[in-house]
C-alpha cells in the first residue's frame, strides 16, 4: 500500500510539473505576444504613421431595376413604356461614364499635386 501510494504520488507530481511547465511555456508565449503588439503599436503610431489618400464619391457603382407594368389595363403604353426605359439605361450609361471619367481625372490631378 505505501508503495502503491509512492508511486501514485510520483505520477501526480509528474503530470503537475508537466502542467506547470506548460503553463509557463504559455505565459511566456503571450507576454512575447503582448510584447510584439507593444511594439507594432508604437511602430504604427509614432515611428511610422498612416498616409490617407481619401477619395470622396457621389456615386461608385449603380445597381438598380426597372420594372414596366405589363399588366392588361397597361398593355397600350408597353410601347412607350419599353421607349423610355431604353432612353433612360442609354442616358444613365452615358452619365455615369463621364462621372467616373472626371472622377478618375480629379483623383490623377490630385495625386500629381501630391508628388
Amino acid at each position: 500500500l505505501i508503495v502503491a501510494t509512492g508511486k501514485h504520488n510520483r505520477k501526480r507530481l509528474k503530470q503537475l510539473n508537466r502542467y506547470y511547465r506548460l503553463n509557463v511555456v504559455i505565459l511566456f508565449f503571450l507576454i512575447f505576444q503582448a510584447t510584439i503588439g507593444v511594439f507594432v503599436f508604437f511602430y504604427k503610431i509614432i515611428w511610422r504613421p498612416d498616409v490617407f489618400f481619401s477619395a470622396v464619391v457621389r456615386v461608385q457603382n449603380v445597381s438598380m431595376m426597372l420594372m414596366l407594368d405589363t399588366s392588361n389595363h397597361m398593355r397600350s403604353q408597353l410601347d412607350l413604356q419599353q421607349q423610355v426605359v431604353a432612353q433612360f439605361t442609354q442616358n444613365m450609361g452615358k452619365v455615369t461614364k463621364d462621372f467616373r471619367e472626371s472622377v478618375k481625372d480629379e483623383h490623377r490631378t490630385r495625386l500629381k499635386n501630391l508628388k
